[in-house]
């Protein structure tokens, strides 16, 4: 229940501040950024934060999702990912730096000190939860810009009102814990321009987008965001996001504030020339390769990318809904964990928190893959061992811990409920590397179990050709 504390839910209030009364998130990125473009016109840098990263023919990147937990589930991951860096160019964490409110004062314990020994440039695109102070902790650390004087800014109204006096503020920073902040990682992380941003790594250009907390851009962005994706048209985009477009089964386009264009509708842009869109949020993996429809798309696939697990509580899959959106079916579509693990290890989860590890609700993962493969899921692999048959009090359970708790309530609170912190973990991380000819995307799984601490498989591997 620790996701679930009074103390944790009161300090990510904001959340629902924004949400549901008066969101303040535009106007302190419009805020931040007129500080970052003031500094980029001083020191002569990119006007429209463009870094250049390498300029050579073939790069790797490593994508980390919502990592900043601080416990047993991040530390898994990041000792694969210190072996996976050594020949790596840079890394991009995506999405939520640090659980639970982005706090500058959690950097030590929560991205220093697990990644003291990942040995090369980390850049990041803020999420919600790191816009819980305001994206100061983040902006601090990541661009090295200050604002502690700045007061948000709510609408008018009634409930905006109401907003203004429950809004979480800018906490005060423990100079003891704050020193810790730069102690760990040597030699310091490169300056990131600004809280949205564009790297041109050998033939391809990432950009990094800020979706704030509740998933929506400004219009100054979706502006900066036309004109970075549509400047280079020779180099293939591979965008990076804090809310993913597609997602259980879902198309998100991500709005823009104020008009009718979203964020998809320029990924599909033709002219733009997007391979890919990876976006974190939710913590596990999925895989949407999405045909392109229209007279100019010339057969084009974008694959589309969910990379969430990088160490905080895993999301479930298993409720994932039998996929049909947009040309994605189950036979194109990719998760990890699969759904048989995901049930199979929830059920281990629930047997322990409420029947003490009696049994009396554990499915195993051969038995689970049964039951998925009769409901119609592609879930399994040809490794991976499925049950003959299901007996009926398999059955029974599979379909309980199914249904416990129904619909969206299992991914937006029951993950949380059963969030468990010893391994298996079913975390993951990808790993992209590019050439002038293609581009392969690995998703390498990481358990947490010694046998595969520093040899993680590959859950999925895909190819895009140039």
């Amino acid at each position: 229940m620790s996701w679930l504390r009074p103390s944790i839910l009161w300090q990510s209030r904001n959340d629902i501040i924004a949400k549901f009364l008066s969101d303040p998130t535009a106007a302190a990125r419009a805020r931040w950024v007129a500080l970052a473009r003031q500094r980029a016109q001083q020191t002569g840098a990119h006007p429209d934060f463009v870094i250049s990263c390498s300029a050579g023919d073939t790069i790797s990147m490593l994508v980390i999702g919502d990592t900043g937990e601080g416990d047993n589930s991040q530390y898994a991951v990041a000792s694969p990912l210190a072996d996976m860096a050594k020949n790596a160019d840079f890394a991009v964490i995506c999405s939520d730096v640090i659980y639970p409110t982005g706090d500058l004062d959690d950097y030590g314990r929560k991205f220093h000190h697990p990644y003291r020994n990942l040995d090369l440039p980390i850049y990041a695109v803020p999420g919600n939860h790191d816009w819980y102070d305001g994206l100061h902790g983040f902006m601090h650390y990541f661009c090295r810009l200050d604002d502690a004087g700045y007061l948000p800014q709510f609408g008018r109204g009634l409930v905006a009102r109401l907003a203004g006096p429950l809004w979480r503020r800018l906490p005060q920073t423990n100079p003891a814990t704050t020193g810790t902040v730069t102690d760990e990682r040597r030699p310091p992380d490169p300056l990131q321009p600004a809280p949205y941003f564009a790297i041109d790594a050998g033939p391809v250009r990432f950009i990094g987008i800020d979706t704030g907390i509740t998933g929506d851009i400004d219009e100054d962005q979706y502006h900066w965001l036309s004109r970075v994706s549509l400047d280079a048209p020779e180099r293939p985009k591979i965008l990076l996001t804090g809310k993913p477009i597609y997602v259980d089964g879902e198309h998100h386009p991500g709005r823009v504030t104020g008009r009718t264009e979203t964020v998809d509708g320029v990924v599909t842009d033709p002219r733009a020339n997007y391979v890919m869109a990876i976006g974190g949020d939710i913590h596990n993996y999925q895989r949407y390769p999405v045909p392109v429809a229209g007279p100019v798309a010339g057969g084009r696939t974008i694959q589309y990318v969910v990379s969430g697990g990088g160490g905080a509580y895993m999301h479930a899959t298993h409720r994932i809904p039998l996929i049909n959106v947009n040309g994605v079916d189950e036979s194109k579509f990719r998760c990890y964990p699969l759904r048989r693990d995901s049930l199979a290890r929830f059920s281990q989860v629930i047997d322990k928190k409420l029947f003490g590890g009696s049994g009396t609700i554990t499915i195993d993962a051969p038995a689970a893959g049964r039951y998925y493969e009769q409901r119609g899921a592609a879930t399994a692999r040809s490794n991976r061992p499925v049950a003959d048959r299901l007996s009926l009090g398999e059955r029974i359970k599979a379909e309980v811990v199914h249904r416990i708790p129904a619909g969206r309530f299992f991914h937006r609170v029951g993950s949380e409920v059963f969030d468990f912190d010893d391994p298996p973990f079913f975390k993951q991380f990808l790993r992209i590397d590019v050439n002038n000819r293609k581009i392969t995307v690995s998703c390498f799984g990481v358990t947490g179990c010694a046998g595969t601490e520093h040899t993680p498989p590959i859950e999925d591997q895909f190819t895009i050709i140039l």
